[in-house]
Parts: C-alpha cells; structure tokens; sequence
C-alpha cells in the first residue's frame, strides 16, 4: 500500500513538473498545470492515478498548509490604511451570490445546499493569482493592487468562516453555529497562550538554527492541524487559525520561506487531485449551469465591483482594474467543491462545472489585466456619459481631499507619496522656497499631507483634468516614483509637449523600460535595484541648489549600460 502511493506521487511529480514547466513558458498560474495534470493522470484521459483515499489525506495537508501561510502572511494594520467601505465588497459579493443561489434554485432546479455552495464559490477571487500576477507586474504596493488584496485578505477570512458551515449545512442550527464558534474560539485562546507565552522564547532560542527554526515552522502548523482533528473540525480552518497566531511576528517571512516546500509539495497534489476527479457531462443542464457561472463571473461580479469600488470614491480607472483583477475564482472555492462533492451536497457535474469554469477563469486573468488599460479607454466614453467621475458622491470623497495651489511657477511636481516620493518630500522640505505639489490618487494618503499644509492633489494623472491643475508650462521639475511604466512614459511625452525645458527624474522596472524613457526625453531615470535612491535625491539636491551642471556624458554612459545589459540578456 506504501509502495503504491508512493509511486503514485512519483509520477504525479514528474508530469505536474514537465506540465507546469510548459505553463510557466506560457505565462501562466501553475495551479492550473496542476489540475490538468490530474486530468491528464486520471479517468479522462490516461487513467493511470486513482484519486484514492491515501491522495485525498495527502492534498488534506496541503489545503492546511496553504491556508497556513495565508495566515502567516496577514497584515491587519495594512488593513486600517483604506476607505472602510471596501471591507463591505465581499460581504456584498455573497449578498449577490445569494441571488445567484435564488435564481438557480427557482428557474433551474438546483436544490437549496447546491445553490448555496455555488452562491459562495462564485464569490470569491483566487488571492494566489491575483498576488502573483500584481508582484510579477510591480504593482502589489500600486493603490488598485492594495485595496485588491485587501479585498481578498476579507474574502479569504469570510470563507475560512463558511467552510465549516457549509460542511454540516444539512443539520444546521444554531446549535451547530454555536460548536463551530466554541471551537474557533477555543483554537484562537490556544493561539493566543503560544503567541504571548510560548513562541517568543522559541523563535529567539531557536532562529540562530536553521534546522531549529525549520521544525518549529513545522510544528506550529502541525499543532493546529492536530487540535482541529482531535476537536472533529476542519483542519484547514484550524491551519489558519495556526497562522494567524504567528502572524504579529517580525520572523513570519523566515517561516513562510522555511515550510515553502512543504506547502508547495502538499498544495499541488491537492490541486492535481481536483483534476482527478474531474469528468466531462455533455448533458443540458451541464452547460446551462456551466454558461449561468460563466456570465456570474465574467459579466455580473467585476459590474459588483466596480460599482461598490465607485461608492467607496476611488474612481473608474482603480474600480475598472479591481473589478477586472477579481474576475476569477479562488482556490478557497476550489476547496469548497471538494468539500461539497466529498460530502455529497454537490454532485459531480456541478462538481466538473467548478472546476471547469474555475480553469478558464484562471487562465484568463493574466490576459485580462495586462490589457486592463485598453478595457478602461474603451469603457471611459461610457462613463463619462453617465458622469461617474463627477457623481454627486465620489466629487465629495476626492475633492474633500484636494488642496491644489492658486498661482505657482517653478515648482516641483512629485507624483506618487510612496516610499520613494516620501524620501524626496523630506529632502524638498529643507528647501521651503521651491514650492511642492504632490500627486497621489489614494485619498488616505493626500489626506495625510493636506493636514500636514503640503499642497497636494487626489488624482489620476492619467487624466487631463489632473494635468492641466498642475501647472507643468511653469513648472522646474517633475519626478516620476510610480512603478507603472505605460503612465509614467505618457506623463512624460505629455509633460515634455507642455514645458520642452521641463526636467523629468523618473522611475523605471527594467533596462529596457529605462531606455525607452531616455528616448522619450527623460533627464534621469532611477532602477532601484540598480541605481541608489540616494544617488537620485543627490540629483534633485544639485538641481535646487544648482550647485554642480546636468553631465551629459553620465546620461550618455548610463544610456551605452543599458544597451549593453539587454543586448546581454537578448544573447
């Protein structure tokens, strides 16, 4: 018995490694490879791996140890950051799910716990996809990045929630609500007693040994995976609940990277076991309920979005690139229907639909937000018609925070409060007679520096309103600090059109991008990972100060770098 599932995993790990090889060439999630790996390895196609009792405890352990380093890698102060409408979205998404759940259930036939699961599957966005297509795109730290993963941080709470509901959904009462709270609660004091009493003085004694800290990382997690079989509740719930309680420390990264390969192990085989179980239906009611999810998702839920996204003030650019970087479904719905089907409140058509419908979704989401900005200029005729931008209630939650500048000439136009802008704002204050105006679009943030008497505008310099109150034809200096390559290159064209003699220090993520910015006239560009950020606020001290000539030559040797290091990469 040993030796089959042995050799079972051997082979899964050699296919799911040559598929999500090809995946990766492809540009796409590798959990996707996953599930068609098991697709590939299952009754569909070569039938060669059962989807046996042996592999459902095996992908067991790797939903605990995914939902484990979620945990761990919750930040509740980012959360405080943000409009607290946006921590509603999710709890709206379920109220339409619900509706979902309504319609199915009256039009098509589809029982009450069916259409429950199905409602709550729907809801929710996949935070793996979302995070790594946004950190591959250097736009996590990005507004529409933030307020996207705290969305999903909301989502991936309410579902650790529901999953032990649903679980005994069929002798629901409140009985049963009040055993699933009792246990939560007790796994949350358990929690509480190691991360005030217990794993202080374990990390501290034990971080010095790698092989030390490896096993505690391990055994934090198994210890609520432990205590959740033994109170008879989910383990994966209780696996959060782990991470959770180790969260708050500063050495969360050391043991998110320690159990990785666990994780990662663990977490495909749970992926691949999805694919095994997967069949085709050709019946009617098979694509009526696959086409009635396609429509949910890709047409009703990002309108969901992007209409609770306008209500909290952030605009039609950011709720056009959240709505679209949430048309997807999440893994966590991906562990519902495993949950429903093992249990028998789904059947397996609708279980094959989930699944289904949950790879296209992910397989389309890359596409859809790279070309998200073409998306939003060919909605924006639309939404300037019905006058979103100057609606009665977003004028209020932007201009509230708006503090633009009467009359300014030579001034400096700082564009993005971020860790960088923030540097440079501190070395421009000792230079109070050059006057300052900040750009940012997260209100929060414009609304920090307003109290703080810094002239400051709440806006997308994507749009000409935003420009034409900056004043560029007058202006000194312009610094770009945002990561977004396609805004920063079309201020720059703009800005250099308006004001010809304007300096321009901007940022870029690649050589090339770097290059293709000194084309377009840029007099200085920053790569942070390649170029000091001291060595940029040393160039905007010296233009202030006028203390030392533009170098020419230093531009031209920095540019003749750059060709070099793509024509290396290029060979």
């Amino acid at each position: 018995m040993v030796q089959n599932i042995l050799i079972s995993v051997c082979i899964i790990l050699i296919f799911a490694t040559l598929i999500a090889y090809i995946f990766n060439k492809l540009k796409q999630p590798p959990l996707l490879a996953y599930i068609i790996t098991g697709i590939i390895l299952g009754p569909m196609v070569l039938n060669i791996i059962q989807n046996t009792p042996d592999i459902r405890l095996l992908s067991e352990i790797g939903v605990a140890f995914l939902l484990f380093t979620v945990g761990i890698n919750i930040d509740f102060k980012e959360t405080k950051k943000f409009n607290k409408a946006i921590y509603l979205v999710p709890l709206i998404n379920l109220i339409f799910g619900f509706l979902t759940f309504l319609i199915c259930k009256n039009i098509f036939g589809i029982n009450w716990i069916q259409s429950l699961y199905l409602s709550c599957i729907i809801s929710f966005s996949s935070t793996v996809v979302v995070a790594k297509i946004l950190i591959d795109n250097n736009e996590i730290n990005s507004l529409h990045g933030k307020i996207a993963m705290i969305i999903l941080l909301v989502e991936d709470l309410i579902a650790v929630i529901i999953m032990p509901l649903l679980k005994d959904i069929t002798n629901f009462s409140i009985g049963v609500v009040g055993e699933v709270l009792l246990k939560v609660g007790i796994l949350i004091v358990i929690a509480y007693i190691l991360y005030k009493h217990i794993y202080p003085k374990l990390i501290k004694n034990l971080f010095g040994s790698q092989e030390g800290f490896f096993l505690l990382s391990v055994a934090s997690a198994a210890i609520f995976i432990l205590l959740s079989y033994l109170l008879n509740f989910s383990i994966a719930v209780g696996a959060f609940i782990g991470g959770l309680a180790i969260s708050i420390f500063p050495y969360n990264i050391n043991i998110t990277h320690n159990i990785s390969g666990l994780r990662n192990l663990f977490s495909m085989i749970f992926f691949v076991s999805l694919g095994l179980q997967l069949t085709f239906n050709f019946s009617a009611n098979y694509y009526i309920l696959l086409l009635i999810l396609f429509i949910m998702i890709f047409l009703f839920k990002p309108i969901v979005h992007f209409i609770q996204i306008i209500w909290a003030g952030y605009g039609t650019r950011i709720a056009t690139k959240i709505s679209l970087e949430l048309t997807q479904v999440s893994e966590f719905s991906l562990i519902l229907a495993m949950q429903g089907f093992t249990l028998n409140h789904i059947t397996n058509s609708q279980y094959s639909a989930i699944i289904v419908i949950t790879a296209i979704s992910m397989l389309i989401t890359p596409y859809i937000m790279k070309y998200d900005n073409k998306i939003y200029n060919l909605f924006k005729p639309l939404f300037n018609k019905l006058n979103l931008e100057n609606s009665k209630y977003f004028n209020r939650k932007i201009n509230e925070y708006n503090n633009p500048p009467k009359q300014i000439k030579n001034h400096i136009i700082l564009i993005g409060a971020d860790t960088l802008g923030n540097a440079i704002q501190k070395v421009l204050a000792k230079y109070k007679e050059i006057p300052l105006i900040i750009v940012d679009y997260d209100p929060e943030k414009t609304k920090k520096l307003i109290n703080k008497k810094i002239n400051t505008i709440c806006g997308d310099i994507n749009f000409e309103e935003t420009i034409n109150i900056l004043n560029i034809q007058t202006a000194k200096l312009a610094v770009i600090t945002i990561p977004q390559f396609e805004t920063t290159i079309k201020f720059l064209k703009t800005a250099k059109k308006i004001n010809p003699k304007i300096k321009i220090y901007a940022r870029a993520n690649t050589e090339k991008e770097a290059l293709k910015l000194y084309e377009n006239g840029a007099d200085f560009v920053i790569m942070p990972h390649i170029l000091e950020t001291n060595l940029l606020l040393e160039k905007i001290t010296n233009l202030i100060t006028k203390h030392e000539k533009e170098s020419q030559f230093s531009k031209e040797m920095y540019i003749n770098y750059l060709k070099e290091k793509i024509e290396e990469k290029n060979n």
